[in-house]
């Protein structure tokens, strides 16, 4: 969705930002406050527009120069994002597309981590069967080895448990989580490319992902949409998690427990400004004017 469209003042400058879905709703909630605010530059003023599109896809077109019209900047989900396109640029054209110093230097605006969100009865079957108020990856996968709920103190009627994760080919969320998933099972933070590949761990993985009703964009999406008959429980970002929770209650009549693992994994949202000639002198800092006031 768009906070205005582009060109929509005689003398406007335009810039328009990718978002990640997870940090999407702010950002366009921003977009709309700053062009209501009627902003100017150089006696243009300037409209924002606001381009959901989660991590992977953009990733791609940033690295294969796909855009049919390039972006002023990239709201990713993680600095990693930003720092493998513009690596990949390098390979490609041997120019920065992205910046690690300077005033259009990528920068952080907002920290989210990710989080575990579980339905509060299957909650609090899951800590009287481990008697335990936390939860791990270990349990989760015993809980996905077993025949239903029925063997987790829960209802028989909700079927057997079903795991909750963003693809992780797609979304770096999903990428996230299983890396997370990985550090548990090797109970060690640092891992190999080795051990993430061994058969053993991808055996064990495959068990909790083998549960998992549908790969939806960010994770919680159509767990919130559909309920629990799509999701009983699985790592989300926070930050998509707590915008969608004061419907989620009245929806569903049930709330979301949202406990944070140890350690926990934080997303960053660097908002990184292209460098590209594509771009104006004005529209690259009609984003930075922007990101100054997401700050």
């Amino acid at each position: 969705r768009s906070a205005a469209p582009r060109g929509s003042a005689r003398s406007s400058t335009s810039s328009s930002i990718i978002s990640a879905l997870a940090i999407e709703p702010w950002v366009s909630q921003a977009a709309e406050t700053y062009n209501e605010g009627e902003q100017f530059i150089d006696g243009r003023q300037v409209v924002i527009e606001v381009i959901p599109m989660q991590g992977l896809s953009a990733l791609n077109k940033w690295s294969r120069d796909e855009f049919d019209r390039v972006p002023t900047a990239w709201l990713a989900e993680s600095r990693i994002w930003v720092e493998q396109a513009n690596a990949n640029s390098l390979d490609r054209t041997g120019q920065d597309i992205f910046l690690n110093g300077g005033r259009y230097r990528a920068q952080p605006v907002a920290l989210s981590p990710l989080v575990w969100g579980i339905w509060q009865e299957p909650y609090e079957a899951l800590t009287t069967h481990f008697g335990t108020n936390d939860l791990s990856w270990d349990q989760l996968h015993e809980a996905a080895l077993e025949d239903g709920w029925a063997s987790l103190d829960g209802d028989p009627d909700w079927g057997s448990f079903k795991l909750v994760v963003a693809h992780p080919v797609r979304d770096p969320a999903g990428l996230t989580a299983m890396v997370g998933a990985a550090g548990e099972y090797y109970d060690n933070p640092a891992l190999t490319a080795d051990e993430l590949q061994d058969e053993a761990f991808l055996n064990w993985l495959s068990d909790l992902f083998d549960t998992v009703v549908d790969f939806s964009p960010v994770g919680a999406e159509n767990m919130l949409l559909y309920g629990r008959s799509n999701g009983d429980a699985g790592q989300l970002v926070e930050a998509y998690l707590l915008t969608e929770m004061a419907g989620v209650e009245s929806r569903w009549g049930e709330t979301i427990q949202i406990i944070y693992p140890d350690p926990i994994s934080w997303f960053d949202f660097p908002f990184a400004i292209y460098m590209g000639n594509e771009t104006s002198a004005q529209e690259k800092q009609a984003a930075l004017a922007f990101k100054e006031f997401l700050l």
